[in-house]
């Protein structure tokens, strides 16, 4: 069984528990079991309105050229903004992934109006491409983030988010599509030097071409104040079906990525890594817990132990809000129980909660919201046996 079909039915397997749905939701105009009824619950409660709303603001094409979310759990447009969207205006977080990155950073700074971009097309066509619209019809950028370096110049980080996308061998080279990219291939200071420009024309490697091209260009024009870019391709270690074949027949290589660093100038431009990977500092940050055990429970398939992360100093001070009576406690020693574990204590809920704490006779509305915004609900006996 291959990555897709699996992750196919895991989902199917977890989507009554994570996403309170029953399934079922139309895709080609056919109802498929990993497609949500409620489209809008494939985005992270935690983001799902902001997230909504900067797509309408923008005029950002979504998925497949959609007006609006899909609800198909294997999108990886959702996936990216899920992983990503959060870090919108926690500079924090922000700088401490891209510190990791390239350690010669030391802030993220603003891109637009947040420190993270999605469907990114640069602010001219710099392609000469035939349409210039964000999300479809047009090389875009899933998500662009950009970092301060220590000269006072910024670096462009591209990313390009995958999830269980694989490609076949099509040769997508045509005359109306060479007679704009050829051209941009043949400059002398491109940055890829392929055997063919032909040998580009196959996916991933089409879409990477695509991207180089629109990050030199960007970089050139010193957009956001960028000297250098750096491409990063993200992608789940498991997609094996993407990472381990070459679909041009023309590329060097055994695997995608040893094939398309084989055709730059400069391969350390271009690096693969896994989404657990590209999030990992996000643990020794403040209020993480939430969206790590979302991610760890939809897309990492449990691989870390969120609570043992929390227990040994990596994540702290994440808050909590108890509703319902405790047996034998009043609100003051609750409270201090609660603080004596590391957490912070709260009167109100809010998307950076790490947990909903359930005590006797606990607040509809308090369980609804919480359930709304994705965050983790214990029983008092849990917290306190398991924390």
């Amino acid at each position: 069984m291959n990555f897709k079909e699996s992750e196919r039915k895991r989902m199917i397997d977890i989507r009554n528990d994570v996403f309170r749905d029953p399934g079922c939701g139309l895709y080609d105009g056919l109802p498929k079991p990993e497609v949500l009824k409620d489209a809008t619950l494939n985005l992270w409660g935690g983001i799902r309105e902001d997230a909504l709303n900067y797509f309408e603001k923008y005029q950002i094409g979504w998925w497949k050229g959609g007006k609006r979310v899909t609800g198909h759990l294997l999108s990886s447009q959702v996936a990216c903004l899920n992983h990503l969207y959060f870090l919108h205006q926690r500079k924090d977080v922000a700088t401490a992934i891209l510190r990791n990155i390239n350690p010669d950073i030391i802030e993220a700074v603003t891109v637009d109006d947040g420190l993270v971009e999605f469907e990114v097309i640069g602010s001219q066509n710099f392609l000469g491409e035939r349409r210039h619209s964000r999300g479809a019809n047009a090389t875009s950028i899933d998500a662009v983030m950009v970092g301060k370096k220590r000269d006072g110049m910024n670096i462009l980080v591209m990313i390009e988010w995958k999830y269980t996308e694989e490609y076949g061998r099509k040769n997508d080279y045509r005359p109306a599509r060479s007679k704009v990219y050829d051209p941009l291939l043949a400059e002398p200071d491109c940055p890829i030097r392929p055997p063919s420009y032909e040998s580009l024309y196959y996916e991933p490697f089409d879409q990477l071409m695509r991207q180089t091209l629109l990050g030199w260009k960007m970089v050139q024009s010193r957009e956001y104040n960028c000297n250098e870019y750096i491409h990063l391709h993200v992608i789940p270690s498991q997609n094996k079906q993407l990472k381990e074949k070459v679909t041009s027949p023309n590329l060097e290589g055994d695997t995608m990525s040893e094939a398309w660093r084989n055709v730059l100038r400069d391969p350390s431009r271009y690096q693969v890594i896994t989404p657990e990977e590209f999030l990992l500092p996000i643990k020794k940050c403040h209020d993480t817990i939430a969206i790590l055990s979302y991610l760890n429970r939809r897309y990492w398939r449990d691989l870390y132990d969120i609570r043992a992360i929390h227990e040994h100093g990596y994540v702290t001070k994440d808050k909590v809000y108890v509703t319902g009576r405790i047996e034998g406690m009043n609100k003051r020693e609750v409270k201090r129980l609660v603080e004596s574990k590391g957490y912070e204590w709260s009167s109100s809920i809010s998307s950076s909660f790490s947990m909903l704490i359930l005590g006797d006779d606990p607040g509809d509305s308090k369980v609804k919201k919480a359930e709304k915004l994705g965050i983790e609900m214990l029983t008092w006996d849990e917290f306190v046996s398991d924390h």
